[in-house]
């Protein structure tokens, strides 16, 4: 008879403000996390698909699903919570209580592997003890939480903010919150039904008129792989170009996360 994998934490962790930060030092290949999803769909689904699979939840896991971070912009908050932490894998979407939530970097030291029943996480490098854990950015949450999206961040610490970033720079924490607020209802598509790409480009207008830089990398990447993700080439390698610059504009050409994007750029 098989037993079924240990599931959880595989390696010490400590959960801090912004993330999960590793005790020990973990070599490259060391599986970190496995885990089972709360909720999974197919890409694309509809909200009819989203409350069956949420009612065949138990109370723990329907508890653990509603107890995600996610903004408040509409009257459908599970939908919200499953646009804000979904993860991608291959033709499916899931949502997972910790994985969903882990930091997210373009230089990230982990990578992900769906099993078909789990998903699996390994060190994509050597990661130090007291390092944080930090994984690529696929969901939409990676887009709006502040040490990913803000130069300001630990993620982002070496980085000489730029002045034109308002959101960076010149504005309180309390509107920095007001501007991802309204970046999160673009995105999150909340009485609209646009598809993510015209949302996104939506999105990357908006920060262009408001200068927010911090956060236009991150769009132009996301549209990249959401190009890549329907097959077309051309305006894959567009965004992914336009990404790489935009990241070079704020951290330099010589940073490691520049390099991550050139060599996906290579093998695309």
């Amino acid at each position: 008879m098989n037993q079924q994998p240990q599931m959880g934490w595989q390696v010490p962790v400590i959960q801090t403000a912004t993330g999960w930060v590793a005790t020990v030092g973990i070599n490259p290949g060391a599986l970190v996390l496995r885990e089972a999803p709360l909720v999974t769909l197919p890409r694309p689904y509809d909200n009819n698909q989203l409350s069956l699979a949420l009612g065949q939840l138990n109370v723990q896991l329907a508890a653990a699903y509603r107890q995600l971070p996610a903004p408040r912009v509409g009257p459908n908050q599970d939908k919200t919570i499953f646009e804000y932490f979904a993860l991608k894998f291959g033709d499916q979407l899931g949502v997972f209580a910790v994985a969903s939530q882990l930091s997210r970097s373009f230089g990230p030291n982990l990578s992900r592997h769906w099993t078909g029943q789990f998903l699996e996480i390994r060190a994509s490098r050597r990661i130090q003890a007291n390092q944080e854990l930090l994984s690529a950015p696929f969901s939409i949450r990676a887009l709006l939480q502040p040490h990913v999206g803000c130069v300001r961040s630990s993620d982002w610490h070496s980085i000489q903010p730029k002045p034109q970033c308002e959101s960076c720079v010149t504005v309180s924490n309390e509107e920095s919150a007001v501007i991802r607020a309204k970046l999160a209802e673009i995105l999150l598509g909340q009485g609209s039904p646009k598809p993510p790409i015209q949302r996104l480009l939506s999105a990357i207008q908006w920060v262009n008129a408001e200068h927010l830089e911090c956060f236009k990398n991150d769009l132009l990447y996301r549209l990249y792989l959401e190009y890549k993700d329907q097959g077309d080439r051309s305006n894959a390698m567009l965004y992914l170009r336009e990404a790489i610059l935009q990241t070079e504009h704020l951290i330099g050409t010589e940073d490691i996360r520049v390099q991550h994007l050139h060599n996906e750029l290579a093998t695309l």
